[in-house]
Parts: structure tokens; C-alpha cells; sequence
């Protein structure tokens, strides 16, 4: 008997265990289609279910991303002004309220599975152009690791959470403020909301570029009519849907292992702890205008860089592509070399001329 039907003729109690036991909320989104029965026990149980699943699988700053996203769909968001929204972090999410009405969060494990969908295609798109710039053999990198699977799936919460507070701002659903927080959070676009840190703005562009290239945006035309693109945009606000998966594609696997399931009053795993700290890729381009050696990037902007999703991959794999060294003694200029290599005297050319904060280390 194939293992899909011994599951189904397991008693209802044990199925929404197994549910609460999936370990990530695309995996739910899939089992809960498997069957109008398993439909049925998430409606019934899908509160309990649901932040099973986030609390065992979901690190925290992804976590605080989606109980804001539910906030706002409820009609509970904690800011009460553009201002106060953009001086403090996020609440600490402990757990979704377990009054959310089933079928909004049927809506919002969906929303994972498209979110899941997209950061694997980002990750691997990414991948492919490091291989063909960096001239190794294609499909010879390992797949992404459990931590630049996560800080992928993190760029694109943060979009998606940004999109809610543009459809907030302009149905006016989800946001009790003033007329004129409204009009301001209006106009705004992902850098001027800035997600607190340059670092994490970098990362959801690199998001917002692939979505560009999925819906047919490009730059240019984002340049000649920026006010249009953020406040009446083709894709209303909406992630695209990802194109069909490759049969022969990866699957993002952990470096070392997957975190198991934690209960909230466990030390998180390592890995988790990881998504807080810059990646070697940002800290390293940081040092750029600091170190007369890394001429002529010494003024250049992150943007040809979002690309190959330097603000995603671990050290490990920065150092075996030659992109960063672990050796405090090394000779960064061969580093500097492969970062300047990987670019066109074009892109250099067009993207100079920008400051950025500054690391101080020489080499």
C-alpha cells in the first residue's frame, strides 16, 4: 500500500500531529492539499497547527515578519504612526493569536509556499550567474545551506510585509493612522522605508529584482517613472508566481544539519543565530572605500552585486569562490581582484560615485 494511503488511514488525532510535525510551512501547504480529509483537520485544528510549525521551523526574525503580515490583515498592527513604524523594531512574535480565523491562515500558509517557491528560484538563478561569472563548471557549487536558504526566504517576508503596508495604505485596511501617515507610507518605496538597516534593504532588493524579472520590470523603466512603480505598480502589490519547479533542480540542504524542532523556551540553534549577523559578503564590500587596494570599486553601489546574491551565501562558500578570506593575514587584493573581475568596466562606470558606511580592515 503506497505510504500516502497508511497515512490517511491513521485516526484524526495522529494526522493533525503529523501536521503540527511539518518541517516548514510549504511542506504543510502541500500535505494539506493531499487530501480533502487533511483539508479538513487543518481547518479544524489550524490555529494549534500552524504555529506548531512556526515555532519548530520558522527562526525569529521570519516569525516577527508574519505576525506583523497577520496584524495588518486583522485589523491589529502595533504601530500607530509612519514615524513610530519606522523608529522601532518589530514585536517579538511568540505565537499567532489562536482567534485567526482558519481560512486567512489557510491564505497565509499559501502565501509561505509562494514565498518558499520564490526564494529557491532566486537562490538558484544566483547561483547559475556566480558559476558563469566566476567561469567554474556549471551546477559545480554546492547546493544552498540552511542558513542561505533562510536569509533568502527573510528578503522575501520583507517584501511581502512591505507590500501589505502598501495595500494598507492604499485600501485602507489593516492601519489605523493619519491621513497624512498614509499619503507618506503612499509614496514610499523599499528604500526610503529602509527595513531599519541598509543591509536588510539590500537583501529585499535583491528579492525585488527577481520579481522584476518575472513580472518584465527593469530597472530603467522603474528610473523614468519611480512614483508609478511604488504607488500603482503592474503587480498591485502581489508576489508573482514562480515558474514551474526543474525536475533536475536542488534542494536547498543544511550545512551542517537542519535545526530540529525546539520548543520557544529552547537556545535556538546556532544557524539561527546566524541570520542576525552580516554576511561575509556585506562586511567584505564595506571595506572597499577603506582600502586604497580595492580601487576602482572604492566608491561603487551594492547594485551590480545583487545579482549573484552575495547578501545570502555563507563564508565558506565566499571563500572557496575566492570572494572573502578567513586569513587575517592574506593579501585582500586577490579578493578585490574577483570581486572587480565579475563586473564590466560599464557596471563599474555606471555604479560608482556612492558612500557607504565603512569597516577599516587592510590588507
Amino acid at each position: 500500500m503506497p505510504c500516502s494511503l497508511v497515512l490517511l488511514h491513521l485516526p484524526n488525532e495522529l494526522l493533525a500531529h503529523v501536521l503540527r510535525q511539518c518541517p516548514d510551512l510549504s511542506t504543510l501547504w502541500s500535505l494539506i492539499h493531499a487530501s480533502a480529509r487533511l483539508s479538513a483537520i487543518f481547518d479544524a485544528g489550524a490555529g494549534d497547527i500552524v504555529n506548531a510549525v512556526l515555532r519548530a521551523s520558522v527562526p525569529p526574525p521570519t516569525r516577527d515578519l508574519i505576525q506583523a503580515i497577520v496584524a495588518l490583515r486583522t485589523h491589529h498592527f502595533e504601530f500607530q504612526s509612519y514615524h513610530q513604524m519606522l523608529s522601532h523594531p518589530l514585536a517579538v512574535c511568540q505565537h499567532l493569536d489562536p482567534a485567526v480565523p482558519a481560512p486567512m491562515l489557510r491564505q497565509l500558509v499559501g502565501l509561505a509556499h509562494r514565498v518558499h517557491a520564490l526564494a529557491h528560484l532566486c537562490l538558484a538563478r544566483c547561483l547559475h550567474r556566480c558559476e558563469a561569472a566566476l567561469r567554474l563548471p556549471p551546477s559545480s557549487s554546492s547546493p544552498p545551506s540552511w542558513t542561505e536558504e533562510q536569509r533568502a526566504l527573510l528578503a522575501f517576508w520583507r517584501v511581502q510585509f512591505f507590500y501589505e503596508l502598501k495595500v494598507a495604505a492604499r485600501d485602507g485596511g489593516g492601519l489605523d493612522w493619519s491621513p497624512h501617515d498614509r499619503a507618506r507610507l503612499h509614496k514610499a518605496n523599499p528604500s526610503t522605508v529602509g527595513f531599519r538597516d541598509l543591509l536588510l534593504s539590500e537583501q529585499a532588493w535583491t528579492a525585488i529584482e527577481l520579481i522584476h524579472d518575472l513580472t518584465g520590470q527593469h530597472p530603467h523603466d522603474m528610473m523614468v517613472d519611480i512614483a508609478r512603480e511604488w504607488t500603482n505598480p503592474p503587480h498591485r502589490f502581489r508576489l508573482p508566481l514562480p515558474p514551474p519547479p526543474d525536475p533536475e533542480d536542488w534542494r536547498c540542504t543544511p550545512a551542517h544539519h537542519r535545526p530540529p524542532v525546539v520548543h520557544l523556551e529552547s537556545r535556538p540553534e546556532y544557524e539561527w543565530e546566524d541570520l542576525n549577523q552580516p554576511p561575509v559578503g556585506w562586511e567584505f564590500f564595506r571595506t572597499f572605500r577603506a582600502n586604497p587596494r580595492a580601487a576602482p570599486l572604492a566608491t561603487i553601489h551594492f547594485y551590480p552585486y545583487r545579482k549573484f546574491g552575495f547578501l545570502f551565501w555563507e563564508a565558506s562558500r565566499m571563500e572557496d569562490w575566492g570572494l572573502w578570506t578567513s586569513d587575517p593575514d592574506a593579501d585582500l587584493a586577490v579578493c578585490y581582484r574577483r570581486w572587480r573581475d565579475i563586473l564590466t568596466d560599464d557596471e563599474i562606470a555606471r555604479n560608482s560615485g556612492w558612500r557607504y558606511p565603512t569597516t577599516t580592515r587592510h590588507g
